[in-house]
Formats: structure tokens, C-alpha cells, sequence
């Protein structure tokens, strides 16, 4: 009897030890709520230094990459906004490999819904393009009931960079996938610029470029083009960026670029709008980063800032007018004096310097 019931007590122990540890454990939960992403971006901007870029800033480039150690890539982006003046921000970020598109697609939806909270969609700005030439889709099952990873860091990072501004302001992600970029991208660019000029909210506007740059199958291939593609990025050269990542001949040498149509129309629009230059903020590739596992896929990412040159204010300093008089008062009565003076020196002594003409 005492046996089996040591055989009985040994067998429920050895169960409950296999079922405490030999179980498979649940994957962890990514805790998405706003106190979780307060942290990381702190963390991210932490060691961030502010950065000045002249003129207005009317857009950015961060990497389309969810990944919490590109964090602080995406800061220095957006660091460059956090004081700028604006009413929409628009998004333009590439289509899911999944979704079926040729051109541009956004939500015809009130709010956007987030763990993080609700993000006003632009209505106004909505109709306007749905009712333009632009062609535009309508992606609402892209972005409800759950928003895309990499659209849900970007509301995180303007949460977290404008504080209380953002309550007024309004968001538009706009979904970009072409099949022939050199000319979707020539006509779709050009007709948004103008669409925003007509509503004449072009100067109340941000657009948040999510692209990475290129993918290579080793650190060392992805250099090149990367120079390049950052050398477009400063002068804002569209013809650079397709050609770099299009060209037929460069296929078996060049790595091909992964959000080539979202980065093109980005840079497109911005500089129709007026952007005049381009500032390279932050550059690395995925070699580089702490949770890449696989290094023989290597991805590089970049955060970059476009603004417009401002038009020089004059520099007329505020003056007392009666100060200025009596400087002008004091200056002429030592000119007449030297003149005077030089003048009796010369009539005296014939060898002297003459008095100025």
C-alpha cells in the first residue's frame, strides 16, 4: 500500500514537473499600448542632438522598418518637425506586398484606430483626391480593424514628438505601388503638388516619407548605390533615385531598392511644393544593428529632412533716431575739423599733405 502510493505521489510529480517545464511557452505579447511606446522613444530620442535645418521643413524620410532598434533612426527625422507649424500630415508609405494596387490607395474612414488611440483622418483632404484625376483607390481593409506595424510607429512617433499639438492636427496615409514608376510617378506627383496648392494648404502640410533603400546580399555591394541614392536624396534628383533601382543594366550589379515607388513620389511632391534641398540625417544598414540575425541579407535605412529655403527677411536693425542724428552730428563735425586743420597746416607749411578733396 506504501508503494503504490509512492508510485502514485512520484508519477503526479514527475506530470506536474513536465507540465511546468517541459511545455512549449507561449509566445510573448508585444505590448503596443501608449505607456510601452512613451518608453521606447524616449529611449530613441534620448541621445538625439536638435538639429537645424534651414528654411521650412515640409517633409522627412524615416525607414519603413517597425524594428525598435531603427528607432533612433526615425528620431532624427522627426526631431526636425517637432516645431513646425502644420495642420495634416500626410504619409505615403509603400502598399503590403499582400494588397493588389497600381497607383495610390487611401482609408475612406473617419478615424483611424490604434492600440496607441484614434488618429483623425483628413476628410476634406480625402474628397478632394478621391475626386481629383489622381485615380486614388479606397484601402479601407488595409487599415481597419488593424492598422499595418509600420503605420502604427509613425502615429507613435508624431504622438510622442508633437505632445498635446497633435489633438488638432489630421493624418492621410496614402498606400503607393506602381508598375511603371518613371511615368506614374511623373503624373501622380506633379497633380498631388497642385491639388494641394489649389486648396491652398500647401505651407499647413508635413509629409513623412516611409521607404528603406536598398537590399543586397552583402554589406559591401549596397555602398555604392547607396552613394548614389543619398546624393539624390540632398539635391532631390527623382531621375537618380529611378534610375539607380530600374535600369535594366544595372540589374546584375546593383541591389534592387525596396520602396522605390514610395521614396520617388515622396521627393517628387515635396519638390514640386517648393523643396529646394535635402539634408542626409542618419544613415546604417541592417549589419549593423543589434537584432539582425540573418547578416547575409542587408538592408540600409535612412532618415533624411526636405525643406524650402525661407526668403531673406532685411536686416534693419530697430534704432533711436535722435541717437543716429547725433552720431551723424559728432562724424561731420570731426571731418570739418580734420579738414580744417589739414587745410591750415598746408597754408602754412607749402610741404605739408594736402587737405582731401
Amino acid at each position: 500500500m506504501k508503494i503504490s502510493r509512492l508510485i502514485h505521489i512520484g508519477l503526479i510529480s514527475c506530470l506536474t514537473f513536465q507540465l511546468a517545464w517541459g511545455a512549449s511557452p507561449e509566445p510573448a505579447k508585444i505590448d503596443n499600448t501608449w505607456a510601452n511606446w512613451d518608453k521606447r522613444f524616449e529611449r530613441a530620442f534620448q541621445d538625439i542632438v536638435p538639429h537645424f535645418i534651414p528654411g521650412r521643413t515640409m517633409g522627412i524620410v524615416v525607414p519603413n522598418d517597425p524594428r525598435p532598434d531603427l528607432l533612433p533612426m526615425s528620431a532624427f527625422g522627426y526631431e526636425t518637425i517637432s516645431r513646425e507649424n502644420f495642420n495634416t500630415v500626410i504619409i505615403l508609405m509603400p502598399a503590403p506586398d499582400t494588397f493588389t494596387l497600381d497607383g495610390l490607395a487611401v482609408p475612406d474612414m473617419e478615424f483611424i484606430e490604434t492600440p496607441i488611440g484614434r488618429f483623425r483622418v483628413d476628410q476634406n483632404l480625402v474628397s478632394h483626391i478621391q475626386n481629383s484625376n489622381l485615380g486614388v483607390f479606397t484601402a479601407n481593409e488595409v487599415f481597419s480593424p488593424k492598422v499595418p506595424p509600420i503605420l502604427e510607429t509613425q502615429l507613435a512617433a508624431l504622438k510622442f514628438v508633437l505632445k498635446k499639438k497633435i489633438e488638432p492636427i489630421r493624418f492621410l496615409p496614402i498606400l503607393v505601388k506602381f508598375s511603371d514608376l518613371n511615368n506614374q510617378v511623373k503624373d501622380s506627383a506633379p497633380a498631388l503638388a497642385e491639388l494641394l496648392k489649389d486648396l491652398e494648404i500647401e505651407n499647413n502640410i508635413v509629409i513623412v516619407t516611409v521607404t528603406n533603400l536598398n537590399r543586397s546580399t552583402s554589406p559591401g555591394k549596397i555602398i555604392q548605390p547607396d552613394s548614389r541614392l543619398l546624393n539624390a536624396l540632398r539635391n532631390i534628383d527623382v531621375e537618380t533615385v529611378i534610375e539607380t533601382t530600374t535600369n535594366p543594366e544595372n540589374a546584375d550589379k546593383l541591389p534592387l531598392s525596396s520602396d522605390t515607388d514610395a521614396l520617388a513620389m515622396g521627393i517628387l511632391t515635396m519638390k514640386w511644393l517648393g523643396a529646394d534641398h535635402g539634408e542626409i540625417l542618419a544613415w546604417c544598414h541592417s549589419g549593423q544593428l543589434v537584432l539582425t540575425k540573418d547578416k547575409s541579407k542587408t538592408t540600409s535605412f535612412v532618415s533624411a529632412a526636405f525643406a524650402s529655403g525661407p526668403v531673406a527677411p532685411p536686416k534693419i536693425p530697430h534704432v533711436d533716431r535722435e541717437k543716429m542724428v547725433s552720431i551723424f552730428d559728432e562724424l561731420l563735425r570731426s571731418d570739418i575739423l580734420a579738414l580744417t586743420r589739414q587745410t591750415c597746416v598746408r597754408v602754412l607749411d607749402p610741404t605739408g599733405a594736402a587737405p582731401p578733396a
